[in-house]
């Protein structure tokens, strides 16, 4: 199976819209069945505004009993645990981030003048767990919790970085689809 999909859009603080804050992150997967229980992947994304323009790589799904699942794929390898039809818990990690463009006096704004409608690229590794909750097949609900191990801002253009402390992080989300 093959999967391409593109997220176009303006990335930006919608102030001063411009050609710059149009993006559009590009991610290429195959799967592939082994068996019915194992799943080999690979993914390459691209987005011109992160730090890394390109990555890829390989990973896998492997289900070593109809209530756990293995997931050895970026950017969120997990393991989980389904409790029920509705409930399944995980714990793994995260590789989030993206890339921007800052208003254009954010750099006033905060003493850096040279800052002002630059490209920024932010990263973030987290650990955590959690539990998913599915209510109908067209909603559901996530609780997670964790740590944020690491996280950097990154100005490429300025070859200037902030490096962040960790922090606990918690967020409940409502997804729906249609």
């Amino acid at each position: 199976t093959l999967q391409l999909e593109a997220d176009p859009g303006i990335y930006s603080d919608l102030e001063d819209i411009g050609i710059e804050d149009f993006n559009a992150p590009l991610s290429f997967r195959a799967l592939y069945f082994r068996r019915p229980n194992l799943i080999w992947t690979f993914a390459v994304i691209a987005n011109m505004k992160n730090e890394f323009p390109v990555i890829g790589g390989i990973g896998a799904r492997w289900l070593p009993t109809d209530k756990v699942t293995v997931d050895i794929l970026l950017p969120r390898p997990q393991i989980s645990y389904q409790l029920s039809d509705k409930a399944r818990l995980f714990a793994g990690a995260e590789l989030k981030g993206g890339g921007y463009r800052v208003a254009e006096n954010f750099g006033t704004l905060v003493g850096r003048p040279d800052l002002n409608d630059q490209d920024l690229s932010y990263r973030e590794i987290r650990a955590g767990a959690g539990i998913y909750w599915k209510f109908t097949n067209k909603l559901s609900a996530v609780v997670e919790g964790g740590w944020v191990i690491d996280g950097r801002f990154k100005f490429r253009d300025r070859n200037l970085q902030f490096n962040g402390d960790g922090a606990g992080y918690f967020q409940i989300a409502l997804k729906g689809s249609y």
